[in-house]
């Protein structure tokens, strides 16, 4: 009788109302005993580990599998060794121990450098695979986080803990295989390190705000945000700064009476500033001279001004025309091609079910979103969607669709399923529906895998690497080296520092002689060649005094030829990808030295047909580049079908660029013209 009364009595609880109990992620109420036990986050540890509340150890599993296999997915799309742009210019940086461009990124440099001491592979490797590390480090991260949000917020589409675990996964594939994270981790640059930031920074506020309502609130987690915000704007800064009102929004809206309180104001402040002192990096590396030393940083206004990269902000021009809503579609397609049609449709029916159940939450990602965007829409001076920086700058716009995406699938799952349940069918006809349903959904999240997966796969991307070692083979010993090309500064750069290949060379940058601390630099790089130059010497008088001091002392000088050389034109002849600078004028090539040339072009137009090189919008933008300024000095040096073979080959490439359409054109009528 006893026992029939206790289940009697366990029964009417039942039927007079539910029991106020603890919901963990995985939807499933813990027992009406356990409703007393008073715990400020997660799982009480003395709490018995049960398929009800295993959340823990199954969640570690899951990151760590998920770190596995995106490091593999990585890994074996690596780019294998110097690739464009800022990617060499990180491995010359960490090589020297430097600093580069602002801002100067000391957090990426010092991780670099301790990378670095693995002892194998090639420098330029490493640093690859180190992106590799942080993407799937963050991936692994946005497990738990994923966790978290849903056991929050989502309690109601969480019921099914296979189906949910099933979705978590769908959601990592969005997330990690879209082209925009994709390549941010397969080569050294600093955007993979900033997706693990911003992961961090999320995770650490969402920890904050899932604490117990019935316990005073723990701002540990609010010191570790703040503390981690000053650390990561030793990254990108601008990403990060995108996100603040975002973050404040949150945690003004759930917790202003903690947030808010001046002494907590305080507190955020010292910590946000524990983590800027990173920057301290840049004056004690700047007074030791790095052969890498951008902006010299050595006094506490030189550091402010490359941190906060002041130079470049007073370069923004913003005006609200028909260029900026141009921005703003471009922007906006670029987001939506990382996804595809079905995963953003499913992101948007998630931010449809998040606008109607948790509103606050909404116009969090929202803020996120727009606050994102807006870093690729208005700093930059000119917006190019095929830019790879560009896709780096999105990801937490990244994070937040594919966040999205999963709540979009398990909300049309549960609607599904409810609808499955109210039409009656057989219990073996709703097993096959979900079974149909979730392999739909499955396959849906692998559409960016499959639509990206060559374009993103550097393994054999050595394009760059080629392009350097052909310059440099190409020059003779202790040669002066005076580039007006950027990307190719850094690649020979990279070359020489990081991989010490043809260290007998010096290689100038021709517009950054421009500036006092890059003179300063090259100074102490070279002080053999910059003996007996005026100390205030720089731009164009130090480039020619360069190139004619060189001449005197019998160094080999090389030179890019641009624009505004035509007076220097007939000094020189070409020596492949370069021009070498003789004593006297040459009005006429040697046949012997053409045939060399025209050889070389030749070759170098035949990576056309090479389908990496197709793939690979820097290689295909440094082809038109270099065939173009080949014409130019064809052109000046009155050889004209010369000339019009080269800006030929690069209108194939550019066909929408009007100066090379009205080049061709001119030629073609004056060769037509010479033969009548």
């Amino acid at each position: 009788m006893r026992r029939i009364s206790e289940r009697t009595k366990n029964l009417n609880r039942v039927q007079s109302g539910p029991v106020r109990t603890r919901m963990p992620v995985s939807g499933k109420a813990t027992s009406p005993a356990n409703t007393n036990i008073k715990s400020p986050r997660g799982i009480k540890p003395g709490t018995k580990v049960s398929s009800d509340t295993g959340f823990k150890w199954n969640s570690w599993l899951l990151g760590v599998l998920i770190f596995a296999f995106f490091l593999l997915i990585y890994w074996r799309t690596c780019c294998p060794t110097v690739f464009w742009w800022d990617s060499a210019e990180f491995v010359t940086a960490v090589a020297t121990l430097g600093i580069p461009h602002p801002p100067s990124f000391p957090l990426y440099i010092l991780l670099g450098k301790l990378f670095s001491f693995l002892p194998f592979f090639s420098l330029s490797f490493k640093l690859n695979f180190l992106s590799g590390v942080f993407a799937a480090l963050s991936l692994s991260l946005f497990v738990f986080l994923l966790l978290k949000l849903f056991r929050t917020f989502f309690s109601e589409l969480t019921g099914d803990t296979k189906i949910f675990y099933i979705v978590l996964i769908m959601t990592l594939f969005v997330a990690g295989l879209n082209f925009a994270f994709w390549i941010q981790g397969i080569r050294a640059e600093v955007y993979s390190l900033n997706g693990l930031v911003f992961i961090l920074l999320f995770y650490c506020g969402l920890n904050h705000l899932a604490g117990e309502k019935n316990r005073p609130k723990n701002l540990r987690w609010l010191y570790l945000f703040f503390f981690i915000f000053g650390l990561g704007m030793g990254n990108h800064n601008v990403t990060l700064l995108s996100t603040l009102p975002a973050f404040i929004y949150l945690f003004v809206s759930y917790d202003s009476s903690d947030f808010l309180k001046p002494k907590n104001l305080g507190a955020f402040l010292i910590f946000f500033l524990l983590g800027c002192s990173i920057y301290l990096y840049l004056p004690f590396r700047a007074i030791n001279s790095p052969a890498l030393n951008w902006g010299n940083p050595a006094s506490l206004e030189k550091v402010v001004t490359a941190a906060l990269a002041l130079k470049s902000v007073k370069q923004i021009g913003l005006t609200l025309d028909y260029t900026l809503m141009e921005r703003i579609k471009d922007a906006w397609i670029m987001i939506y091609s990382q996804f595809t049609f079905l995963p953003f449709l499913f992101s948007l029916t998630g931010f449809f079910f998040l606008l109607r159940k948790h509103f606050k939450l909404f116009i969090f990602f929202l803020l996120l979103i727009l606050g994102n965007s807006a870093t690729i829409i208005v700093l930059p001076s000119e917006f190019i969607s095929t830019s790879l920086d560009f896709q780096g700058y999105i990801l937490p716009v990244i994070f937040s669709f594919a966040t999205m995406f999963g709540v979009g699938i398990l909300f049309l799952l549960k609607s599904i399923n409810e609808w499955i349940v109210r039409s009656n069918f057989s219990s073996g006809f709703n097993k096959s529906l979900k079974i149909v349903f979730s392999i739909f959904f499955f396959s849906i999240s692998l559409l960016p895998f499959l639509t990206f997966y060559r374009l993103a796969d550097l393994s054999k991307n050595d394009l760059a690497y080629r392009y350097g070692k052909s310059v440099l083979s190409q020059l003779n010993r202790d040669a002066i080296v005076i580039i007006d090309n950027p990307n190719l500064y850094f690649i020979l750069s990279a070359l020489r520092y990081g991989e010490g290949y043809r260290k007998d060379i010096a290689v100038l940058d021709r517009g950054l002689l421009r500036a006092e601390w890059n003179c300063q630099q090259e100074r102490r790089n070279y002080p053999e060649l910059f003996s007996d130059l005026p100390s205030g010497l720089m731009g164009e008088d130090m480039f020619l005094s360069l190139m004619t001091k060189g001449l005197s002392r019998n160094f080999p000088v090389y030179m890019e030829y641009t624009e505004r050389d035509s007076e220097l034109v007939n000094f020189l002849t070409p020596a492949g990808h370069l021009f070498r600078f003789a004593k006297r004028i040459s009005t006429k090539l040697s046949p012997e030295l053409l045939k060399n040339q025209r050889d070389f072009e030749n070759s170098f137009y035949s990576q056309r047909e090479d389908k990496i090189f197709q793939r690979d919008v820097d290689a295909l933008r440094m082809f038109v580049y270099i065939t173009y300024r080949w014409g130019l000095y064809y052109e000046q040096r009155g050889m004209f079908k010369d000339a019009l073979r080269n800006f030929s080959s690069a209108l194939e490439l550019d066909p929408l660029n009007p100066e090379l359409q009205v080049r061709v054109e001119t030629l073609k009528n004056r060769i037509q013209l010479a033969k009548n």
